[in-house]
């Protein structure tokens, strides 16, 4: 399965409904970036230039929300 651009955006919204989730498509259409802010563990992390072939494969774009919610969980201050 495929994800268009606007999926994206829209599962990025879901996953992270609880944190700010501020989201840029850019290039045409053809590339994303964004960043979550975790106002609990005060941590922010940006996702920049995403390219096509990163976005609208599913499971790579699934695999990059988890990797950001690890990254956002696994922060110890």
């Amino acid at each position: 399965m495929k994800l268009s651009m606007i999926d994206a955006v829209e599962m990025l919204r879901s996953e992270f409904a609880g944190q700010e989730c501020n989201v840029r498509i850019s290039d045409y259409g053809t590339r994303l970036s964004f960043s979550v802010y975790d106002e609990q563990t005060q941590t922010q992390v940006w996702v920049t230039d995403l390219n096509e072939d990163q976005v609208t494969s599913v499971r790579r774009f699934k695999f990059i929300i988890e990797s950001v919610r690890s990254t956002i969980t696994n922060t110890i201050h």
